[in-house]
């Protein structure tokens, strides 16, 4: 599958919200050498970067960044909050390096979950397959007939699931069929909806609901 490979575990990455986060060398400075040498950037798995020894540090450069170019909205806990108001979205930052963009509109639709909340996104993606896979049929079959396919069965089918952060919210997921992007579509690829759940930590939700309602 045609997709970047996260530097941490050396497995493809699902580039969805709340799922990856994106590690740009620019942000590295001359005290990076090291993360520069072991390669940790780029696209990375969020539950792989929070599970390892270099999270903390990239936590801190996501966080200073956005602080030079985003309204700060505080801090609550483990996390640290940025609003956008050009995108009407705010960006929540965990010390373990879990960063996700949360649009504004999600506060009057999101569900609670364990220890957080979940909102729905929708997105288009495009899949590409170097070599003949059976889940490129067996995908584009159940999408004719049935009009979705399960994100989870999907991922599943190259043991993605492992590298999950917070399960939960793909529970639910599906690739759903889009009739106008089914002419890009081949024996080795396919275009497709995704629609899943983001998940937001509770400490993050209440930092976002405080900071707006005082504003």
């Amino acid at each position: 599958m045609d997709l970047a490979i996260c530097p941490i575990c050396a497995e493809p990455v699902l580039e969805l919200s709340g799922q990856f986060v994106n590690l740009s060398l620019y942000l590295l400075g001359p005290d990076d050498e090291d993360i520069r040498q072991a390669g940790i950037y780029g696209a990375v798995h969020a539950a792989c970067l929070q599970a390892s020894p270099w999270g903390a540090r990239w936590a801190s450069k996501l966080i200073a960044h956005s602080a030079t170019r985003l309204q700060p909205l505080g801090t609550r806990g483990a996390v640290t909050g940025f609003l956008n108001p050009r995108t009407q979205s705010a960006t929540l930052i965990t010390t373990e390096g879990y960063r996700v963009s949360v649009p504004l509109a999600s506060l009057h639709y999101a569900t609670r979950t364990d220890n957080g909340r979940l909102f729905t996104e929708q997105i288009e993606y495009n899949f590409t397959f170097q070599q003949p896979h059976p889940i490129v049929p067996e995908v584009q079959e159940t999408l004719r007939r049935e009009g979705s396919y399960p994100l989870l069965g999907f991922l599943q089918a190259f043991g993605l699931e492992r590298h999950l952060a917070h399960p939960i919210a793909l529970e639910n997921g599906r690739l759903l069929m889009d009739t106008s992007l089914e002419r890009y579509w081949s024996p080795s690829a396919f275009s497709v909806q995704i629609q899943h759940g983001v998940y937001v930590p509770e400490e993050g939700w209440a930092l976002l609901s405080a900071s707006l309602r005082s504003a």
